[in-house]
């Protein structure tokens, strides 16, 4: 009988050969590894469970190893997935090597818990059995639902804001373009002369800024480098606001100004004032 002590010896895990039995040719020092494990082990012969380590007792919200050992695989994983391992492994001996499977373990509450496992197939006593890892993987799942939401209110903003954002690859060419400012980006890029500068300095590693008149708008246009998380230049990023507004505004401020330099030339009327309400945009 193999006995060890977890932690101040308040609980105590035995594999013993009537209820948890460690293989016949695991070593100590593999029987403490197992048992400290982080991740969830459990050992069973295609039947039931034959050893659980710690991470497993925790995993299963059990008091101790009795309370998986002789328990039938089932209990705890879903019954297609094991039917899958025993055709493989006890049926024909072929050894599983698909890497970490997702699937969902039961507690003994039967409360579901996201994991990944992985079988790794051995003969114990000349007996078929299967070693499962098992990892918890909830936070990552959380993890991984709360990016994708954050990405979709992303794309929503994105795709709502008041001007245009795109990407290119390492060619120039548009990869992805974003916002409801409607100009023909694709054609713009490929055809003005100012734009294809700002893309190939942005490529060189520069970060440009115009402002360029298309159609009867216009825009302020920032290119600059979009690099890889290694810092590598990939592509370039841009963006392209409408200052049409802003630019109206300014051409009729400067007329304005005219205005009073020549009413002040000319000595003749009452001062123009800048109440600029009586102008439209």
């Amino acid at each position: 009988r193999v006995e060890r002590r977890i932690g101040t010896g308040e609980r105590r895990h035995r594999w013993t050969s009537e209820t948890q039995r460690a293989p016949a040719d695991l070593p100590d020092r593999s029987i403490q590894l197992v048992e400290l494990a982080p991740d969830a082990i459990l050992i069973h012969d295609g039947q039931r469970c034959v050893l659980a380590n710690a991470a497993a007792v925790t995993l299963a919200g059990a008091r101790d190893a009795h309370a998986l050992t002789s328990q039938p695989i089932e209990r705890f994983l879903n019954p297609p997935y094991l039917r899958a391992i025993q055709s493989a492994i006890l049926g024909s001996g072929l050894a599983v090597d698909d890497g970490p499977i997702p699937d969902q373990f039961r507690r003994l509450d039967g409360v579901p818990v996201d994991v990944e496992v992985t079988a790794i197939p051995f003969v114990d006593r000349g007996r078929p059995s299967v070693h499962l890892i098992v990892r918890d993987i909830t936070e990552r799942t959380a993890a991984r639902a709360a990016a994708a939401v954050a990405a979709a209110r992303l794309r929503l903003l994105l795709d709502q804001l008041p001007a245009l954002l795109w990407t290119t690859d390492q060619e120039g060419r548009p990869a992805s373009v974003r916002g409801t400012t409607g100009f023909g980006l694709r054609a713009f890029l490929l055809s003005n002369p100012t734009m294809i500068d700002a893309h190939i300095r942005g490529l060189a590693g520069e970060s440009v800024t115009h402002e360029l008149q298309h159609h009867d708008r216009w825009y302020q246009i920032q290119v600059q480098p979009f690099r890889s998380d290694a810092g590598r230049i990939t592509g370039c990023l841009g963006l392209a606001l409408d200052v049409t507004v802003r630019r109206r505004a300014e051409a009729r401020l400067k007329a304005l100004d005219k205005m009073k330099a020549v009413v002040g030339l000319s000595g003749g009327g009452a001062p123009v004032g800048n109440d600029m309400s009586h102008i439209g945009v």
